[in-house]
């Protein structure tokens, strides 16, 4: 199963977004799964990145992770939403080192570049931002790293980070 899925403030044209929702359905139809033996298509897009429908899954847990620690508690704590933006740093942090590497590849194996792709400073801010949030949250800092580190969810933490930041802008607009 394909889909594609797009987000459009609500004046915006609804031919536009229809428009804009085939495309994503279209690069979800092509998309190339990274595993052998799995073929095209069965993939989702959504914020103009194309997922495997497991890797969308991990988006959906991190999103919610998020969104759990950004939302107030009865006692009044919450993370901050510039919490997200440390976040979109470490990933761009991350893909911009990534991009690099691989340009540079030269006699480098895959393996190797992976590699040096894990070891980059993103690695060592995240565990370091992550850290020094209040104990309160711990439990959740604590997924939401092994998340980003153990199961490889920061090649694609742009996305859940830029879902929560667009479900809570309304919240704090109406402050």
């Amino acid at each position: 199963m394909s889909a594609g899925i797009s987000l459009h403030h609500k004046k915006f044209p609804l031919y536009k977004a229809a428009d804009d929702a085939k495309g994503f359905l279209d690069a979800s139809k092509k998309f190339i799964h990274s595993s052998p033996g799995e073929g095209e298509k069965n993939a989702v897009t959504f914020l103009g990145r194309t997922l495997s429908w497991d890797e969308f899954s991990k988006v959906i847990s991190v999103k919610n992770i998020l969104q759990s620690l950004i939302k107030e508690r009865g006692n009044g704590q919450k993370l901050s939403r510039g919490f997200l933006q440390k976040l979109f740093t470490i990933y761009s942090l991350y893909a911009g080192n990534k991009e690099a590497l691989l340009k540079k590849t030269g006699d480098l194996t895959k393996e190797r570049i992976q590699e040096l792709i894990r070891k980059n400073k993103w690695l060592w801010r995240l565990v370091y931002n992550l850290a020094k949030e209040d104990a309160t949250f711990e439990s959740g800092l604590l997924e939401l790293r092994r998340m980003i580190v153990k199961e490889g969810v920061i090649d694609y933490l742009d996305i859940p980070v830029r879902w929560v930041e667009l479900l809570t802008r309304k919240e704090e607009r109406e402050k």
